[in-house]
């Protein structure tokens, strides 16, 4: 009968039992090359780990394409908007920032300027990015995935170490989180930081809970802040309640209590600059009114979402956005890959090895129940982190699915109901990577199985039962062949009524071959992989102590599991050529508008055309800001200009058409718009208003075919900083030094009341008008280093401001400023980047002390 270890584990003790430095170091290796696996080209420099591949599909690009490619293209992963949309650009800015010296406190080519630093998703400091920061994007793009797939693995395979699983064991939680549903779909993503940091944070709180002492509670802090640097606040918010949730769950005296309470304390300073500047700016945002308006009552039972519960078992079950795949979900009213699969670490993990885990963490600890004389309460200690487990799988899958009461009670307090829950999936991976791992540990021993003869049998059963029902659905797929094309051909005009035949004709050949193709072999090996574990599980009962047929079955078991994951990972993180990725060489387009407009000329486009933050790659401005926390004078203000959608959300992420420019031609002159992008022409009402208008073809010289795209030219606004009162704007000097920061020469002598006789015996007073969106952070300095009013702009000009300086007698220098500098810097980044320097110091100074007297 086995005996329990000293660290109460939950397996028995063995020779297999403690790791050590070597089989670290192996694990490690391991998992680097597995995940140098998808990226292999990409971390060499021969391609590069981006979906930017799918602006391709837009008409402003579509002359990058590959010479004789079928068009439209068809991007490799067409749910891969927001790394090419956002994060790439945001790295791209912050490393620029930094090189240059200063803080990216504020980007000037998004909306009418946008706070940078305090949008949470820009992720300035986060660690993973330091890679891009010291080399060179977007080569660097492949190391960070890589680095972020090394960290959750690592994490993972120390905490089941921790936690006393076995070698088998602690090797399959450490890649079963790695190349689980959660890291591997947002791996491209701000969430990846975030949750690589989850195992750590559950490894410290473990240690502190244990052996309470300042030096830990230090220690807790670090992953707790990573994970809130990370960039996705969201995420870190669930990091941050399951780790407080273990500690709570493990502590046994107040003493643990109180030194983690110590621990997040430590972090939240740490983190101040981060969170400070975020919640400032939510204050001046409508995102957490809006999201907590389209979040239903508390009470109402809302449908569960039981069509995203097949992802738990086939991630791929219902398709994808990638080539070649079929997207079924959209049709079927479920939500995409990336939402719905982060709970998936392998059919077999799910049916099989967590319920085993589970069955055999029970029986250790009924067996413990023998020797409460030499330790007591061993059986608790034993069986707590399978409890653990299996209470947070559950808790994440039913407030993910949405399974009242589970979401009720969730949306009952005030601060989790605006949050998003389908990605509390995160929580499920976690849970199904350890019971998983409890499991594999049970199935390697030399042992009879945990289960009797009946469960055995029921689970046999379903797995063949489900392998064939699931070859059923594959010869059910290729038979319906005809009807597949008459339902792809109505929803294609659904989505687009005034698609182009031909188009059409392109794009229900593809869907039809993705479903055909895919569909039959997807759901072959799926069945294939079913019957694969019904087979290793035969072998595993028939002999349970014959070495050779344990290790098939476990070849078997582990290989069908290795597949399905490597599954999912494939086409999940395109890689593409270099030059793609800097969009080399320009498209005629963006060419024509660095040529008239220069560099920070503010355009807008139509529909698909010039997707939103993507100008600023080509030093041009955007009025929108995608997918970002935005200010809501900005947005009420440009309101007129988007199309009206089924959501409340107020957001610059909806279409703009002709109609909408049309409706709103005043906030687009105020705005300081001055081209417009849209792959179809300029209707005949709005072709009046425009200084030109013009089509730009498809460059002959590359070689490449693709569709005209038009450009309509507004007038020239002026420049972004300008004198008001009908002054000349060329008598002075406005120069922007950075993002953020202008500074204006004025000229002396029109430093009066007016254009004539402004002589130095008349009160002056000078004015100028700053386009961009006013904020608090705002201030205006004259070369005296006094501060200059600032006064907002009339509700006709928008949310800008005007920068007021008057004369001064009462000095012996001139009488009006030589310069005056207009520069963004937000006090609560300051007192954020002050409370972290204050806590940082706190926490070396407690991992000195404890070093020296250690």
């Amino acid at each position: 009968m086995p005996t329990p270890c000293d660290r109460g584990s939950i397996l028995a003790a063995s020779s297999w039992t403690k790791p050590r430095r070597w089989e670290t170091i192996a694990f490690l290796i391991v998992l680097g090359l597995l995940a140098g696996w998808p990226l292999g080209p990409a971390l060499v420099g021969f391609k590069v780990a981006s979906p930017s591949d799918w602006v391709l599909a837009t008409a402003v690009f579509e002359g990058l394409a590959e010479p004789g490619a079928v068009l439209p293209y068809e991007p490799r992963n067409r749910l891969q908007t927001d790394p090419t949309l956002q994060f790439e650009p945001w790295v791209e800015f912050n490393r620029a920032a930094l090189w240059q010296g200063w803080l990216p406190l504020w980007n000037d080519r998004v909306a009418l300027g946008a706070p940078h630093w305090a949008n949470a998703q820009s992720a300035v400091l986060d660690p993973f990015h330091l890679i891009s920061y010291l080399g060179q994007p977007p080569f660097t793009f492949a190391w960070v995935l890589w680095a972020r797939w090394m960290v959750s693995g690592w994490g993972m395979f120390l905490l089941a170490d921790r936690w006393g699983l076995q070698r088998p064991g602690r090797w399959f939680a450490g890649l079963a989180y790695a190349f689980g549903g959660f890291t591997t779909l947002w791996l491209h993503h701000t969430v990846a930081s975030s949750s690589a940091w989850l195992p750590w944070c559950l490894l410290a709180a473990d240690r502190l809970v244990e052996h309470p002492s300042a030096q830990r509670s230090a220690v807790l802090a670090l992953p707790l802040t990573f994970s809130c640097l990370g960039g996705h606040v969201q995420t870190a918010a669930h990091v941050w309640i399951l780790t407080a949730a273990w500690g709570l769950f493990r502590a046994s005296d107040r003493r643990g209590l109180r030194a983690g309470l110590a621990g997040f304390l430590l972090a939240i300073g740490l983190s101040a600059a981060v969170w400070l500047p975020l919640l400032a700016y939510l204050g001046r945002s409508p995102v957490w009114e809006d999201r907590a308006a389209e979040r239903p009552w508390p009470l109402a039972l809302v449908p569960p979402r039981w069509i995203e519960a097949i992802r738990f078992v086939d991630a791929l079950a219902l398709g994808s956005q990638r080539r070649g795949h079929p997207n079924l979900a959209r049709p079927l009213g479920a939500d995409n890959l990336n939402e719905s699969a982060g709970g998936f670490a392998g059919m077999l993990t799910l049916m099989v090895l967590a319920p085993l885990g589970w069955t055999a963490s029970r029986r250790v600890a009924s067996n413990d129940l023998d020797h409460r004389r030499v330790r007591p309460g061993v059986a608790w200690s034993t069986i707590r982190p399978a409890w653990f487990a299996l209470g947070v799988g559950v808790a994440g899958g039913l407030v993910a699915l949405e399974v009242p009461p589970a979401i009720n009670l969730v949306r009952a307090v005030p601060l989790l109901n605006a949050i998003d829950h389908r990605r509390l999936t995160l929580w499920c991976l976690f849970a199904l990577a350890i019971l998983g791992g409890l499991g594999w540990d049970a199935w390697c021993r030399r042992d009879p199985l945990p289960w009797s003869k009946r469960q055995a049998a029921w689970v046999g059963r379903m797995l063949l039962a489900g392998g064939v029902l699931v070859w059923v659905v594959a010869v059910g797929v290729a038979l319906a062949g005809p009807s597949w094309e008459r339902w792809i051909r109505a929803d294609a005009l659904a989505v687009n009524p005034r698609i182009e035949p031909a188009e059409l004709e392109i794009r229900v050949a593809r869907r039809l071959e993705a479903i055909q193709t895919f569909g039959i072999w997807h759901f072959f090996t799926t069945g294939c992989l079913a019957l694969a574990g019904w087979w290793a599980l035969r072998l595993r009962l028939q002999t349970p102590k014959a070495g050779t047929t344990l290790v098939w079955s476990a070849v078997v078991l582990g290989g069908a599991i290795g597949l399905d994951l490597a599954r999912l990972v494939q086409g999940q993180h395109p890689l593409i050529d270099p030059d793609l990725a800097r969009f080399e060489p320009w498209p005629p387009t963006l060419c024509r508008l660095r040529e008239r407009l220069g560099e920070g000329g503010r355009v807008v486009g139509l529909g698909a055309e010039l997707p939103p933050n993507l100008a600023m790659r080509f030093g041009l401005a955007d009025l929108r800001n995608y997918d970002s926390i935005e200010q809501t004078a900005m947005l009420a203000f440009l309101e007129p200009l988007f199309e009206k959608t089924s959501g409340t959300n107020r957001t610059s992420r909806r279409d703009i058409t002709w109609a909408g420019v049309e409706r709103g031609w005043t906030r687009l002159e105020a705005a300081g718009v001055e081209a417009l992008v849209a792959d179809t022409p300029p209707p005949e009402t709005i072709r009046p208003r425009l200084d030109a208008w013009e089509v730009v073809e498809p460059s002959a010289s590359l070689g490449r075919r693709g569709r005209p795209v038009w450009i309509a030219w507004l007038r020239p606004p002026g420049p972004t900083v300008r004198p008001l009162d009908g002054r000349p704007p060329w008598r002075d000097r406005v120069t922007r030094l950075r993002s953020g920061h202008w500074r204006i020469e004025p000229d002396p002598c029109l430093f009066g009341p007016g254009l004539e006789n402004s002589g130095p015996t008349q009160p002056a007073e000078r004015r100028w008008f700053v386009r961009q969106t006013f904020d608090p952070g705002w201030k205006a300095r004259d070369d005296q280093g006094r501060a200059l009013p600032l006064e907002p702009c009339p509700p006709e000009l928008g949310p800008c401001f005007v920068v007021v300086a008057n004369r001064d007698e009462t000095t012996a220098g001139p009488p009006c400023p030589r310069w005056i500098d207009v520069v963004y810097e937000p006090p609560e980044v300051a007192w954020g980047l002050a409370v972290a320097g204050a806590t940082l110091l706190v926490i070396l100074g407690v991992l000195i002390r404890f070093h020296r007297s250690s």
